[in-house]
């Protein structure tokens, strides 16, 4: 089964940012952590659909593990959905 490739054009459409942010976090080293990992094919940089959306349910479910803090006590308390 093939895999969808999506282009840095399509990447940042899809976070909802632009090519020079996902550029920028290339080069600082943040692949993975601010954007999805990326393949290289020849002088291109492209992104795996299927593990776009792995990254992306990952980053939600993190996300989900807010804190908050309560009031009554003063003390922060974990929030799970």
């Amino acid at each position: 089964m093939l895999n969808e490739l999506l282009t840095k054009k399509m990447i940042a459409e899809f976070l909802h940012t632009s090519t020079s942010y996902i550029d920028n976090q290339i080069h600082l080293g943040r692949e993975g952590e601010t954007i999805p990992p990326s393949i290289r094919l020849g002088r291109k940089r492209m992104w795996v659909k299927s593990e776009v959306q792995i990254w992306l349910d990952l980053k939600v479910k993190g996300s989900k593990k807010l804190e908050r803090f309560d009031r009554g006590s003063g003390a922060a308390s974990k929030i799970r959905f």
